[in-house]
Order: structure tokens, then C-alpha cells, then sequence
């Protein structure tokens, strides 16, 4: 079934699970932009399933007994068990650009949805999730900052020109915005999954942004930013990246195959493949990993 606006404006009561970087926070605070009748919880979410954990999936369950409606954006979710719960209990809305598991798809009968996957399946790469709810909610100005966020969290930015004028002067910080968003909700902390800890840092910064946007517009968005703690951890984060991303290139360099990362805070070595991707020409396979002191486990990326 077509997700529409109505469907978002016309229930007062959301648990609103969303994608824990850039574009995820950018269409949260569109949706919040027009749903400011509605009580909301928020769930920030990044695991393989792009499910709710334990302690969260317990809070939603008192959240839909209590009337929420649940709404997925910058998610597409893969465990169909928690899925035909839901939707066995309250209505369902889906907003993401991102492919849909099979099973999910052939139940898009049971839920509201809005991908372009979907509806524009030639310009789906093009898409953000929070361009859709931008033109889901016919493309206001209040939300172009969010919006900027948004796309410049999932690099969608350069694919529509029409925005490129627009806050011209703000563009450079809001990407910044973004990259410091992704960075801090996508990398994990050592120990037992933990996406209260983002859940904390997203919604600090999703109502401090707000509230110094309504009062002082986009100048005030961008100075209350760099007060954030999310902000301040970007920047440490940062740091420790490229001290530990210099001994990864010089083992590649060197053709070591093998590359332990030696960091008891942060799960840092998908982020460090990525990274190592983007700036060295090189070919497979190479295995970047750390243990974890506190589950005893080691993480890896190949």
C-alpha cells in the first residue's frame, strides 16, 4: 500500500525506528517538522538486521499497547519476525530507498510504503531517504537544512541540482554535520550491542538542533552543532581513526594480509576497509581486526 502524508498527520501517538546516521537524522527532523501534533519516541537502529534489540523491542511493544503506530525510516528491515509482529499489533509506515528483503516485499500489502524502489525504480540510486520525505510532505523551506543533512549523509547531494543554491553558504558545515552524524551513530563501541548509547547521543542532538533552528534559523543550527556531544566525539573519533588508519595503509602497502587494530573503545575496523577503499588501489583479500576486551570476541572486516 502507497505511503501518503495523511498517513503520518492523521495518528497522534509514533515509535519512529530510523537508520543512526546522516540521511536517518535528516528525515527524522523533516518528520518532526510536520508531526509536531504527534508524541514520538525514537529508535535509533544499525545492526545486520536493522532490527530493534532486547531492551528497545520490549520498550515498543509497551509504546504499540499503549496506540503508537510505527514508522521505519532509512530502514528496511530483515527480521520478518518482529516485522509480522508489529504489524500483527498497529499500522506499519515504511520510508527507505534501500533494497527490500524478498520476504518483506511480498508483505507490502500488510504496510504503507514509500521507496523508489518502488515508485521510480530508473532514479532509485538517486534518492535519499530524506529527499522522499521532503516530497512527501511537498518540499518546504523549513526543511532544507534537515533535507541538506539528509543528502549529504547518504551523497546524494550532487544528483539534484535544483539544491545546489540554496543556503549556498551554509553547505560546507551541513556536510560536515552529516559526515560527524554517520561517523559517531555508525561506529560501534566495544562491548555487547548498545544502541541506547546512540539513541541518547541522536536525540540530544535531534532537540538541541531544534530548538536553536526555530529561534535563530540555520546560523543557529550550525553553532549549536559544534556544543553537541555527538560533535565532540566526531572529533575524537576522528582523531583516533587517522592514527590507526596510517598503520592499516602501511600494511597494505606492505601487502601484510593480515591487520590487527589495537583500540579497547571503538569497533573501528569496518570503517578503516572502508576508508583504505577509497584512497589505495589494491586487491583482496586483506583481514583488518581487534579483539574486544569486553565480549572476548574479535571483530573483522574483510
Amino acid at each position: 500500500m502507497e505511503l501518503k502524508a495523511e498517513h503520518l498527520l492523521s495518528h497522534n501517538k509514533w515509535a519512529v525506528a530510523y537508520h543512526s546516521d546522516g540521511d536517518g537524522f535528516g528525515a527524522v527532523n523533516i518528520a518532526l517538522n510536520h508531526m509536531s501534533h504527534a508524541d514520538i519516541r525514537l529508535y535509533s537502529i544499525d545492526n545486520a538486521k536493522r532490527d530493534f534489540s532486547d531492551k528497545q523491542y520490549q520498550q515498543l511493544k509497551r509504546d504499540m499497547n499503549d496506540g503508537c503506530h510505527v514508522l521505519y525510516l532509512d530502514l528496511s528491515p530483515s527480521n520478518m519476525e518482529q516485522i509480522r509482529e508489529i504489524i500483527d499489533q498497529t499500522t506499519l509506515c515504511y520510508l527507505d530507498h534501500h533494497q527490500m528483503v524478498d520476504e518483506f516485499l511480498a508483505m507490502q500489502d500488510r504496510f504503507y510504503a514509500h521507496n523508489p524502489r518502488l515508485f521510480d525504480p530508473e532514479r532509485q540510486e538517486a534518492y535519499a531517504a530524506g529527499l522522499q520525505i521532503y516530497h512527501l510532505f511537498g518540499s518546504q523551506t523549513k526543511d532544507l537544512p534537515y533535507l541538506f543533512i539528509s543528502m549529504f549523509g547518504d551523497a546524494k547531494f550532487d544528483d539534484w541540482p535544483e539544491f545546489h543554491d540554496k543556503l549556498y553558504s551554509h553547505q560546507l558545515f551541513l556536510a560536515a554535520m552529516a559526515d560527524a552524524i554517520s561517523l559517531v551513530g555508525l561506529t560501534k563501541p566495544t562491548g555487547p550491542y548498545n544502541p541506547e548509547r546512540t539513541d541518547r547521543l541522536l536525540e540530544d542532538a535531534t532537540w538541541t538542533l531544534r530548538k536553536a533552528y526555530e529561534t535563530e534559523g540555520e546560523a543557529g543550527l550550525v553553532e549549536a552543532f559544534a556544543k553537541t556531544k555527538i560533535s565532540r566525539e566526531a572529533q575524537e573519533l576522528q582523531q583516533t581513526l587517522e592514527q590507526h588508519y596510517n598503520d592499516v595503509k602501511e600494511h597494505i602497502e606492505r601487502k601484510d594480509r593480515l591487520i590487527g587494530i589495537d583500540n579497547d573503545q571503538y569497533v573501528l575496523s569496518p570503517i578503516l576497509l572502508k576508508q583504505a577503499y577509497k584512497d589505495i588501489a589494491f586487491q583482496g583479500p586483506y583481514i583488518i581486526y581487534q579483539n574486544d576486551p569486553v565480549t572476548q570476541l574479535v571483530n573483522y572486516a574483510v
